[in-house]
């Protein structure tokens, strides 16, 4: 077979892949219809009444425009984020005094967010054309639709998160290449969501310090001028804000176990029903929360002294993984930020057929209640009131932050090929 005919194989296989992937995506939305007609809630993790659509966006737009957002709402997000929210708020919306009346007054401001997804999906699209040499545009629209529909970015969309700005944001630095400009669009990122001050890992490892440098002191730059349009400087009450949200318990931790990626979240939820579970479970779901902590610390420092066997997507990934396995803050949409670096390298030399089935599994809806049924009264920031809420765990609930743990592993094999080698 030559190198050409080689190609065409891969383009062919690649297109069906994604094929397959539409058609998963198509039937959880004939689920997803189906249960919001006899329920009239949405499946989780859209658990919300349908009035709080776009709840993240528009709540955190009302705060841009209101003090308190620290100390009364009690915010984790940076300070740059209500810089860019004020931007997005029509002067004719500045005096509400409610967060619903600002998606009343302002109902087309989220188109922003679509655009800004749209973006970076045909950024990633355009990854992966690249890396596989495919010349065909029916191809390219496939895989387009494919990554357009997928579970995480709808999620996002959803919940109207911001995380969507920073997916786009990486997607420009990982298209651009390790160069200053780069480094700027990281450092606009991690000035949207904060935890991706991990990916300065990648250029530390790599002694890339230049680029470090760059990213560090230009995402420092950018703080500083969002505090000066926002008059805002409130840093002691951030923090305490984060390791609030971080220590969430009762209803708090279903939002993150019914989308979790962390072993740590699920095995809360385990925790929450110690009193009807074997004592062997409770002892495994410790076991197992421990373990990760210690395979992500491993292999952090594993790929900090053997950074040179990993390329720069690589490294971004298995970065970014063992952040998402051991801490269970960052919401289940977060799977969209390892999209520009996995696009990258969706063919390589190594464990190929793996890293394809993962990142099939990480993009296809798998959540369908199995149980068990949780009724609880959740607040809506957006609408301001309690709703009650009747719903349970989800299939991808149970598996996700497993494969989320093999994947990590599997992105770790250059590290252990090399260890196996010099031992």
């Amino acid at each position: 077979m030559t190198s050409a005919d080689s190609v065409c194989v891969k383009n062919k296989n690649i297109h069906w892949w994604f094929v397959w992937i539409i058609f998963s995506e198509l039937v959880f939305l004939i689920f997803f219809v189906k249960y919001f007609e006899s329920s009239g809630y949405a499946m989780p993790p859209f658990f919300f009444a349908p009035l709080d659509t776009f709840m993240d966006f528009y709540n955190t737009n009302y705060w841009s425009l209101n003090d308190g957002r620290y100390d009364i709402w009690q915010s984790i997000y940076p300070i740059s984020v209500f810089a860019l929210a004020q931007m997005l708020v029509p002067d004719y919306c500045a005096s509400v005094v409610l967060p619903a009346e600002l998606r009343d007054c302002s109902p087309y401001s989220i188109a922003w967010l679509f655009l800004f997804y749209f973006c970076a999906i045909f950024v990633c699209t355009k990854l992966i054309v690249k890396q596989v040499g495919i010349k065909y545009i029916s191809v390219e629209i496939v895989i387009f639709l494919a990554l357009l529909m997928q579970f995480p970015g709808l999620y996002a969309l959803e919940r109207g998160n911001y995380i969507i700005v920073a997916f786009m944001l990486l997607a420009f630095s990982q298209a651009i290449g390790a160069n200053w400009k780069g480094a700027v669009f990281l450092a606009l990122a991690i000035n949207i969501k904060q935890y991706l001050i991990v990916l300065w890992f990648v250029p530390f490892f790599k002694r890339e310090y230049t680029y470090f440098l760059i990213s560090f002191f230009a995402s420092l730059l950018i703080n500083q001028i969002s505090m000066i349009v926002l008059e805002d400087g409130n840093y002691r009450q951030i923090f305490e804000n984060m390791f609030s949200f971080s220590g969430a318990v009762n209803s708090d931790f279903f939002q993150k176990v019914w989308y979790t990626t962390s072993l740590s979240s699920w095995s809360k939820a385990v925790f929450y029903y110690q009193d009807r579970i074997p004592v062997i479970l409770y002892l495994t779901a410790h076991f197992l929360r421990w373990f990760v902590l210690f395979v992500a610390a491993s292999i952090l420092f594993l790929s900090a002294r053997k950074a040179h066997f990993f390329t720069w997507e690589q490294l971004s990934v298995v970065v970014l993984l063992s952040m998402m396995v051991a801490t269970d803050s960052p919401g289940g949409y977060a799977v969209i930020l390892l999209l520009p670096y996995l696009s990258a390298i969706l063919i390589g030399s190594y464990a190929n057929k793996y890293r394809r089935i993962i990142m099939f599994v990480l993009l296809i809806p798998l959540d369908f209640v199995v149980g068990p049924i949780i009724e609880f009264n959740q607040f809506s920031f957006l609408s301001q009131h309690y709703v009650d809420v009747s719903t349970g765990l989800t299939f991808g609930a149970y598996i996700r932050p497993f494969c989320l743990l093999f994947m990590l592993i599997i992105m770790s094999y250059p590290v252990l090929v090399s260890l196996r080698k010099f031992s």
